[in-house]
């Protein structure tokens, strides 16, 4: 079994504010999967002790910090497109 494996760097926009239609709509993505990981972290904050009303004013804040389209975020991401092929014969020495 042989793999051609390659690793591409990039960056995706947070939010709605990219240019261009492919990344409006990886920006937009990539807002929605933040968001929801956002109120995902909720239980995480109770671990600290933190009562109900200061999480939910610090996920509020985080959650306008990355709708405002005056801020750019963005995400680092890496993609490793491969091809995987499999050798009809082994050849053994």
């Amino acid at each position: 079994m042989v793999a051609d494996i390659n690793i591409k760097w990039t960056i995706w926009p947070i939010g709605l504010w990219a240019k261009g239609e492919k990344y409006k709509v990886i920006g937009r993505l990539t807002l929605e999967d933040f968001l929801r990981a956002i109120d995902a972290s909720l239980p995480f904050f109770m671990t600290l002790g933190w009562s109900v009303e200061r999480v939910q004013k610090v996920l509020n804040a985080a959650r306008d910090e990355i709708k405002d389209e005056k801020i750019l975020l963005y995400q680092h991401v890496f993609v490793t497109p491969g091809n995987l092929r499999v050798c009809s014969q082994i050849s053994h020495s």
